[in-house]
């Protein structure tokens, strides 16, 4: 026997059904279609007598938005929904078995978005959270997916060594595990260390088999975001056209999917290649015009690890023209803002996190590592 919904408007197994749409719609980067999926969910369960099932449909529909948001970049609506679902979570029973996975999941996208404002402090404990909670469930997706996350907040804090170990132990676990999207989004990342660390040949290698990977899952916001990492290879090699190429590729993926702090990254990038003197383009009008349009954006959602490197490039542009009004203006900005990212209060507790993981003795799945 079916079991609908009050006015027999869906059966658990189209909302289920639906759940599963908007999710695979997400991941590709049709947002649109995803809230329209979420939507109707949310519609449908406003008029739920089964109270429960309700709100355990209510959790999932929830944190897809907030998942949503995030690849939106629009932080606001993710810790919004984020809460909202936490909320829900709250009336279900501690026994009921989609609570605490689906905790795990909210903690986690929390962390991320607070990675993405620079509050590295917050996010972290989010991480821990969801880490705490992923280990005590059994939760092997959870734990894995976080683990790649905190290495992301570790090599934001120039913790590369730390950051490779994390990196290294998610893409085991997500290999082992099958989880095709997040192996391809952790050798991405991996990729990022070794160009800060200057070894761009490894980091094109990591690159371009993460790029292959997500062409394959046909996931158009991560393939703009490596097409974007390449092109930064190439600018980082002085291999200035082809880098030029690349960015503008991104730069049309990312604006058509609406990926607004992607979408300041490129355009920071494009600034910075215009305002290299070795360019043959080299041309400081454009590049100020690219770095106050990214730097309008970040502004706007917030993404304040990209807003300072933009201030530093746009105000040695203004000094080299000895505008030295526009260059007081935007180098108080980069240092102010540089000091509030890299705060100490950021890496003791990064520090405290990853004593304390030690002393703990993770559990063996965390506790694997691969030679990178």
């Amino acid at each position: 026997m079916k079991t609908y919904f009050f006015g027999g408007t869906m059966t658990h197994e189209q909302i289920n059904n639906h759940l599963t749409k908007a999710d695979t719609e997400s991941r590709r980067g049709n947002y649109d279609t995803a809230e329209q999926y979420i939507s109707t969910i949310l519609e449908t369960l406003e008029e739920s007598q089964l109270l429960e099932q309700s709100q355990v449909f209510r959790l999932r529909a929830l944190l897809l938005l907030a998942q949503t948001m995030w690849r939106r970049s629009d932080y606001n609506q993710v810790l919004a929904y984020a809460n909202q679902a936490i909320s829900v979570a709250d009336k279900l029973s501690d026994t009921h078995k989609e609570k605490e996975p689906t905790l795990t999941k909210i903690y986690n996208v929390i962390g991320l978005t607070y990675w993405n404002l620079s509050n590295y402090s917050l996010s972290l404990e989010y991480y821990s959270k969801a880490m705490e909670l992923g280990e005590k469930t059994g939760d092997k997706i959870g734990v894995a997916v976080v683990l790649g996350n905190m290495g992301i907040v570790y090599s934001n804090l120039a913790d590369y060594s730390r950051a490779l170990e994390y990196f290294g132990n998610a893409l085991i676990a997500h290999e082992e595990l099958g989880m095709k999207a997040e192996a391809a989004n952790v050798t991405c990342n991996i990729g990022v260390i070794y160009r800060t660390l200057g070894d761009y040949s490894r980091a094109f290698e990591y690159f371009s088999a993460s790029l292959a990977a997500f062409k394959e899952l046909g996931n158009k916001a991560e393939i703009a975001r490596v097409t974007g990492n390449i092109g930064n290879v190439f600018s980082l090699s002085s291999n200035f056209q082809q880098a030029l190429e690349y960015y503008k590729t991104a730069l049309v993926s990312h604006e058509y999917l609406g990926n607004k702090a992607d979408t300041a990254i490129i355009l920071g990038y494009i600034g910075h290649l215009y305002a290299e003197k070795s360019f043959e383009e080299y041309d400081p009008n454009k590049a100020k015009k690219y770095l106050l349009d990214a730097i309008a954006i970040d502004e706007k959602v917030g993404t304040k690890a990209d807003l300072y490197e933009n201030h530093r490039i746009i105000a040695k542009l203004f000094k080299d023209e000895k505008n030295w009004e526009k260059f007081a203006e935007h180098f108080e900005k980069y240092h102010d803002l540089e000091r509030e990212v890299h705060n100490d209060d950021a890496k003791k507790q990064a520090q405290r996190f990853a004593i304390e993981r030690d002393i703990a003795a993770m559990q063996p799945l965390s506790k694997r590592t691969r030679n990178l």
